[in-house]
């Protein structure tokens, strides 16, 4: 890494951790907790006795945690050179465990299926992210 990346970096990083927009507190997450908890509920509803039920409760479960596991990596204070493979790493962990989340509901709750689809983008877009942050520490 040279040194303008090694000062670029944390600037970045900072910038959207204090943006209104992917923030901690951010419209977007915001919303998608919102879309993740209604289709939470409509799977409950469904009731956990079918067995595809608890696959796509374990599935959405893993997402979220590869969520939360993501966010505190990618914008820990220090060492985030270090850490942006394994930032890239969970993000891509997360946007598999949202596909498998959003193709698990399929059968069970359209609706919670098509609720699904939003974080699904983004987390396709934090793969994107992750991955042009990886290749600029790389340089």
């Amino acid at each position: 890494m040279n040194q303008f990346t090694s000062e670029l970096v944390p600037v970045l990083v900072a910038g959207l951790s204090q943006s209104w927009i992917f923030g901690p507190a951010g419209i977007i997450r915001i919303g998608l907790y919102v879309l993740m908890s209604i289709a939470l509920i409509l799977l409950l509803k469904k009731g956990l006795g079918f067995p595809r039920a608890k696959i796509a409760l374990g599935f959405f479960i893993a997402s979220v945690m590869c969520n939360v596991a993501w966010f505190l990596v990618f914008f820990a204070p220090e060492n985030q050179s270090s850490n942006a493979g394994l930032a890239l790493t969970l993000a891509i962990s997360l946007c598999v465990t949202s596909a498998a989340a959003v193709i698990s509901l399929w059968k069970i709750s359209k609706a919670g299926m098509v609720l699904l689809i939003p974080h699904f983008i983004w987390a396709s877009l934090v793969v994107v992210l992750n991955y042009q942050l990886w290749l600029l520490l790389r340089a």
